[in-house]
């Protein structure tokens, strides 16, 4: 159970993941942006490539045990076309980034999870075209699951799920991710074509709904869908007592 954890990455330009004319505050999330596959609130804002064991809050501002640890990125980076600025909370989630180099590696790891099961989302998107027409395309893999997808979906501000390798996308979705007592949440990011950015993590526990596979969801959407079917529900059960 428990509510889900949001990671964003926030960006900038340098080596030190916010130095020069990045967007140093722009990428920010503040506690009561809701956004996410699953929309929540209270995203913890990391800035850095080298950090450790940075304390996590989860969705309802709880503090938690688990501790979030950024290792191998080659810079922070902010996706160019106006996110510095931005007022929707979904582009700024969107919008700064963990990047490798061609060859590099990134690893996130979030250590003292609760032992259950998760729906991990992994989101991603880079500046994808601004570089010659390259494409960003990444391996992604949790905890020894890959998936290997493009991150050139243009749309920034939605969402949209890279179910199969090949598709165009923002995001990879991990499923029943089992994490016993002690055991860490690891996520790497390696380049298949040009980079492999990490925008940001959500680590949701099994009990709370998610989206459709391969959907084009926002926050908004998603709070009324799930409304929607809580109220057929609801109507439903109302029929079966009344015959």
């Amino acid at each position: 159970g428990g509510a889900p954890i949001g990671i964003n990455f926030v960006g900038g330009r340098g080596a030190n993941g916010g130095d020069g004319s990045g967007c140093r505050a722009g990428d920010r999330l503040a506690p009561s942006d809701v956004t996410g596959v699953v929309p929540q609130a209270n995203w913890n804002n990391v800035r850095g490539v080298r950090v450790a064991a940075v304390p996590l809050v989860d969705a309802d501002n709880t503090p938690t045990a688990a501790v979030v640890s950024v290792r191998g990125a080659r810079n922070g980076w902010s996706v160019r076309g106006g996110a510095c600025d931005e007022t929707s909370a979904r582009r700024r989630l969107l919008g700064g980034y963990l990047d490798t180099s061609d060859t590099s590696t990134t690893t996130v790891t979030v250590d003292e999870l609760a032992a259950t099961s998760y729906t991990v989302y992994v989101y991603y998107d880079g500046d994808g075209n601004a570089f010659g027409g390259r494409t960003r395309s990444g391996t992604y893999a949790v905890n020894g699951v890959v998936k290997k997808d493009r991150g050139d979906y243009a749309t920034l501000g939605q969402f949209r799920e890279a179910a199969a390798e090949g598709d165009g996308g923002n995001y990879v979705r991990f499923i029943n991710v089992t994490i016993s007592a002690g055991q860490p949440l690891v996520i790497t990011a390696k380049p298949h074509w040009f980079r492999a950015p990490i925008n940001a993590v959500q680590v949701v526990p099994l009990v709370v709904p998610g989206a459709a596979t391969g959907a084009v969801v926002g926050g908004v959407l998603g709070a009324v869908a799930l409304l929607a079917l809580t109220v057929v529900v609801v109507v439903v059960v109302v029929v079966v007592v009344v015959v």
